[in-house]
């Protein structure tokens, strides 16, 4: 028999052993395993891989409380669930040749292996909580977005073997070939992953986008669901415009603000650079210009500040920039017209004005 009873480190005969179990005496079963000779296992990633098994004892497969050891319980419960494919970390290749053993002492039909490469930190150690998310709530919760997840995890082991980066899950299914899986450990890259994100972010159609973005407006307390509800197509327009320049969906948020609050205070080194005592004349024109218009939408907008700039002698940009400081506080953000129409008309002079005393106050 394939199978013997064993107590502490003493053999017992089959017989007595069953007889002190049926007293109540714990007893342990062990794998009784040839004493010379090699296995070798075929990996679908590794190829083939030997086994020497004079370095393998006698395992346990049950233990003396009754409870199976991982080995056999997995080969016992993959059996049942008709597992034609294992794969797996390459950590437990070593685990691969006494199920192997366990398979054919039971008679059960071997399934195919494939381990797959490690991922390690960026540090080349194990990769562990001190290094960040490690799971894909984790990722969710930070704004990462499904498509841009299963994009990154797939190419840390994998590669179409092509320069191609972006690709969807579909394609992957299409191009997936297990001889293609890298045999090295792979380097957990998070910064290789937002940059993926922001990809996905963009280019998405606005749709997928949408449900996602509103799970993080919610949850930073700018908006609520009745908000939204009434406010459907605003929502929408400013998810588009945001969304170009960032990298996650907590950058979205972040990146609107102030189309729900106030601009407190502004960017310390765009004031410096935009805010010197000749803007305040140059804002106090635009606001001139800007109060004219009887339609406030981007083309309209654009042509003022375009005139504006020739008449002035000056670039888009000397005219453009302590604009966009006034409306939004910062020295980045979406194209300046998209945020004057998302702004609408009356709050884009109000903080024009604001800013216009705010330098000359500093002068």
């Amino acid at each position: 028999q394939p199978f013997r009873y064993a107590r502490t480190c003493r053999d017992l005969p089959v017989e007595e052993a069953k007889a002190r179990a049926a007293k109540g005496e714990p007893y342990s079963v062990r794998i009784k395993i040839p004493t010379e000779g090699n296995l070798t296992v075929h990996d679908l990633i590794h190829g083939d891989v030997t086994f020497d098994l004079t370095q393998f004892d006698d395992f346990v497969i049950v233990k003396t409380n009754g409870m199976p050891t991982y080995n056999f319980a997995v080969v016992v419960d993959d059996h049942l669930m008709r597992i034609s494919h294992v794969l797996r970390a390459e950590e437990h290749l070593s685990n691969t040749p006494k199920q192997v053993l366990l398979y054919e002492a039971c008679g059960f039909a071997v399934p195919k292996f494939g381990h797959m490469p490690m991922i390690l930190a960026p540090d080349r150690s194990k990769l562990s909580k001190r290094h960040g998310a490690t799971s894909v709530e984790e990722f969710r919760e930070q704004g990462y977005l499904p498509e841009a997840i299963v994009n990154y995890l797939t190419l840390l082991g994998w590669a179409p073997g092509n320069e191609e980066e972006i690709f969807s899950l579909q394609d992957t299914v299409a191009q997936f070939e297990l001889e293609k899986m890298s045999k090295k450990a792979a380097v957990y890259d998070t910064k290789k992953l937002t940059w993926m994100n922001g990809q996905y972010l963009s280019a998405l159609p606005l749709e997928a986008v949408l449900p996602e973005a509103k799970i993080f407006f919610i949850k930073s307390g700018l908006v609520d669901e009745a908000w939204l509800e009434a406010n459907k197509d605003y929502f929408a327009r400013l998810v588009d415009v945001v969304r170009v320049r960032v990298k996650t969906l907590q950058e979205v948020v972040e990146a609107a603000e102030y189309f729900f609050k106030d601009v407190e205070s502004y960017d310390e080194k765009g004031v410096g650079k935009h805010f010197k005592p000749e803007a305040a004349e140059l804002l106090t024109v635009c606001i001139n210009a800007l109060e004219a218009l009887e339609t406030f939408d981007l083309a309209s907008t654009e042509a003022t500040y375009n005139k504006i700039a020739e008449e002035q002698g000056l670039s888009l940009g000397k005219v453009v920039h302590p604009t966009r400081l006034a409306l939004t506080g910062r020295t980045v953000s979406p194209g300046l017209f998209d945020v004057m129409v998302l702004l609408g008309k009356e709050t884009t002079l109000s903080r024009m004005r604001k800013a216009v005393q705010y330098i000359k106050a500093l002068a």
